[in-house]
């Protein structure tokens, strides 16, 4: 029998002692306006099956409503907020390796990340990894893509395929079939269809004019190993007349001002082992689609004359810095967060007007991402 709070009240198809699905938490099975996002009534709870424990219920909505059903608004946020964090791993994180910082990277999956890096060219396997970290190759293929979102070997896939894209531009001489072996396919053909499924352009095209917003988001992953502590020390740089390209506009775009300085650079032949390389950036924003600016600067002591890569004359100035070094990918940098938010204002330095630069101390498309070096130079006062 219904209640007596309810029998005057009772919706439409509300018949006593019906048999529903939904049993409400009075005595009426009348059902309310049921939630968009999960079609249970509000005011309603679902009753267990008997043949499935309550916690399969459970899991079908994720977003369980109260009594007092949630708005729909709340309730489809807490949906999105778990596809999100729960399925799209790493891609989720604002950088994306973009991957999480390394400090949020589990030391398994890091090591087998630093073992991957390592051993690049051999090409090392599920089981490879597996005995390096000391787990099962099912329990490290399950960890490895809930952080990174891939499995070991998309992850090889990709890095190689980034190295070789890289290659295409900054090495202009180079054969797409020497970097299709390099890459590990077994022929141009192979390696073509795999690039153009990743970057949706042929090798030669992506030569003549690369898709770098395309190339970003596919590249979005970047890794630094775990460190000691940050080290800052201060020290006086000299004034220092470079031959700067000054980048104005995307994050995404900077890869062909670098190509501009490569080119520029063979010109005069200025290699990396006989002139510094730098980057002066007046912008550090992760990501921006306009206004970014970023100079790329090679030492260089004499005039510049006019170009056709837009390369001219500047200088760093000199005077006291802080400097910290980085190893790791120079795509996911959270030391120059620690320099600002940490450092500077514990040290009571305060700042020049100069913006802050990188000494790139060792460049090119065949460093690997955990041995890049970067000094960070963070000009100050005095």
């Amino acid at each position: 029998m219904p209640s007596a709070s309810c029998s005057a009240t009772r919706p439409p198809g509300c018949t006593p002692g019906r048999r529903s699905p939904w049993t409400a938490r009075g005595s009426c099975r009348a059902a309310g306006p049921p939630c968009p996002t999960c079609s249970r009534p509000s005011g309603m709870s679902r009753r267990p099956s008997r043949r499935a424990s309550p916690g399969r219920g459970a899991r079908r909505c994720r977003a369980r409503p109260s009594a007092r059903c949630r708005s729909a608004a709340s309730c489809s946020e807490q949906h999105r907020s778990h596809r999100k964090f729960g399925q799209a791993g790493h891609r989720a994180s604002p950088q994306n390796e973009g991957m999480p910082s390394s400090s949020a990277v589990s030391p398994l999956v890091e090591r087998a990340l630093l073992h991957l890096y390592r051993h690049l060219h051999e090409a090392p396997s599920l089981g490879e990894l597996a005995r390096v970290t000391g787990v099962s190759s099912f329990h490290l293929q399950r960890e490895f893509k809930r952080v990174t979102g891939h499995t070991p070997a998309q992850r090889l896939r990709l890095l190689r395929l980034k190295r070789a894209s890289l290659r295409l531009c900054l090495e202009p001489a180079c054969p797409v079939t020497e970097l299709a072996f390099d890459a590990g396919y077994d022929s141009p053909e192979a390696f073509t269809r795999a690039f153009r499924r990743a970057l949706g352009q042929s090798p030669s095209a992506f030569r003549r004019a690369p898709d770098w917003w395309r190339w970003r988001a596919q590249f979005a992953f970047a890794f630094s190993p775990e460190i000691s502590p940050m080290q800052v020390e201060i020290v006086d740089f000299p004034d220092t007349p470079v031959a700067v390209v000054e980048h104005h506009g995307s994050t995404a775009d900077v890869y062909e001002a670098t190509r501009r300085l490569v080119e520029w650079r063979r010109a005069h032949r200025l290699p990396p082992g006989s002139a510094a390389t730098y980057g002066i950036h007046h912008d550090m924003r992760l990501q921006a689609e306009s206004g970014y600016r970023v100079d790329l600067a090679v030492t260089y002591g004499q005039p510049v004359t006019p170009n056709p890569q837009g390369v001219v004359a500047s200088l760093i100035p000199g005077g006291r810095c802080a400097r910290v070094r980085h190893q790791g990918s120079r795509e996911h940098m959270p030391v120059v967060h620690e320099l600002y938010a940490e450092w500077l204002p514990a040290s009571g330095e305060r700042l020049r007007d100069f913006p802050p630069f990188f000494h790139y101390l060792n460049v090119g498309p065949d460093v690997a991402e955990h041995e890049m070096l970067t000094d960070i130079y963070l000009p100050l006062q005095g």
